[in-house]
C-alpha cells in the first residue's frame, strides 16, 4: 500500500543536507496538498461505491410489479426507487437498471416480442425502452397525473396507459406517439388492457366503473358496472331535459310523439332522458 510520506520522500529526497529546512516545508505542504487532492475525490468515489453495491443488491424501494419476457428468459420489476431492473429469468442474476423516471415506477411490461419495455410512473410518463439492453426509447407524455399502469396490445403496435387524471391513453408501440385520449371516467383510472384481438380496451376506475372502448380509435363503447341515472343525473335531467306542464305532467321535447308522463325525477322518464 503507497503512504503519503512515501510519495512526498521521494518527491523531495535526495537533495543537500542544506537544504533540509526548506525541503521539510515542502513535504509538509505536498502532504496537505495530496490530502486535500484525496479528500476532494472521496464523495465521488464514495458515490461510485454505494452505486455498484446497489447494482449488485438490487431495488432500493418497493417493487410495485414484475413480469416474464414472453420467452421466459428475462424478467422486469418497476420499483419506488424510481428505476425498473432487468433480470435473468432462470438464474435472478441482475442484467441492466432502467433509470430515467423521476419518481416512482408503477408498472412494467414487455411488448409481445420482447423486444420493448414500457413503464408507468408517478412522474406522470409513461417510457419505452430496448427490452434486451435497458436503453431508453422514447418518453409517452401527456397525462397530466400519475401513470398508473402501461401495456402494449397483442400485436405490439399499440400502448394504452392509465392515469390518475381520469383518462387512459393510446399511444404507438413504436415511436411512442400520442394516438387517442380516452375520456369518460370521473376518476382515476386505475389499469387498461387490450382485448385478445386488440379491437377494444377495458378501463378500471375509482368511480366504481369499467369501460370499454374501441382499440383503435378510442371511441367510447359502454359502460360496466352502471346502472341508469346517479342522483346528479337525476337532477340534470330532470331541469334540462324534461319540461311539467301544470296538469304534473312531463313532456320530452325532443320526442315526436310528445309522450307525457308523472313529473317524478325517480320515474324511467329520468333513465330515458340519460340514455339508460
Amino acid at each position: 500500500m503507497v503512504r503519503l510520506e512515501d510519495i512526498c520522500d521521494r518527491a523531495v529526497g535526495g537533495c543537500p543536507p542544506r537544504w533540509n529546512r526548506a525541503m521539510n516545508s515542502i513535504r509538509h505542504f505536498c502532504l496537505i496538498a495530496t490530502a486535500a487532492f484525496v479528500l476532494a475525490l472521496l464523495p465521488a468515489l464514495l458515490a461510485r461505491a454505494q452505486t455498484s453495491t446497489a447494482d449488485q443488491l438490487g431495488h432500493t424501494g418497493a417493487v410495485y410489479s414484475a413480469a416474464f419476457s414472453p420467452d421466459g428468459t428475462r424478467v422486469i420489476t418497476a420499483s419506488g426507487d424510481k428505476t425498473a431492473r432487468l433480470w435473468d429469468g432462470k438464474t435472478g442474476a441482475a442484467l441492466e437498471t432502467l433509470s430515467g423516471h423521476t419518481d416512482i415506477v408503477w408498472s412494467a411490461a414487455f411488448s409481445p416480442d420482447g423486444a420493448r419495455v414500457v413503464t408507468a410512473s408517478e412522474d406522470k410518463t409513461a417510457r419505452l425502452w430496448d427490452g434486451k439492453t435497458g436503453a431508453a426509447l422514447a418518453t409517452l407524455s401527456g397525462h397530466t397525473d400519475a401513470v398508473k399502469s402501461a401495456v402494449f396490445s397483442p400485436d405490439g403496435s399499440r400502448i394504452v396507459t392509465a392515469s390518475a387524471d381520469n383518462t387512459a391513453r393510446l399511444w404507438d408501440g413504436k415511436t411512442g406517439a400520442a394516438l387517442a385520449t380516452l375520456a369518460g371516467h370521473t376518476s382515476w383510472v386505475h389499469s387498461a388492457a387490450f382485448s385478445p384481438d386488440g379491437s377494444r380496451i377495458v378501463t378500471a376506475s375509482d368511480d366504481k366503473t369499467a369501460r370499454l372502448w374501441d382499440g383503435n380509435t378510442g371511441a367510447a363503447l359502454a359502460t360496466l358496472g352502471q346502472i341508469g341515472c346517479t342522483e346528479t343525473e337525476k337532477q340534470t335531467c330532470a331541469f334540462r331535459w324534461l319540461t311539467c306542464t301544470n296538469e304534473n305532467k312531463l313532456i320530452f321535447p325532443n320526442d315526436l310523439a310528445q309522450v307525457s308522463k308523472i313529473c317524478n325525477p325517480d320515474n324511467d322518464a329520468c333513465y330515458k332522458a340519460c340514455g339508460g
